[in-house]
């Protein structure tokens, strides 16, 4: 969690059909944020 300060630590998980299809988290400042790092890996 250290890693994404001062952004909140925020977990995403994209689910289709009960199933997880892609998860993601709030990453380092100036990166992708939890649902833009899911959505990156369903693409």
């Amino acid at each position: 969690m250290p890693e994404c300060l001062p952004n909140p630590p925020v977990v995403c998980v994209i689910i289709d059909a009960q199933k997880v299809v892609a998860q993601g988290y709030t990453r380092a400042p100036g990166k992708n944020h939890a649902e833009a790092d899911a959505l990156k890996q369903i693409q």
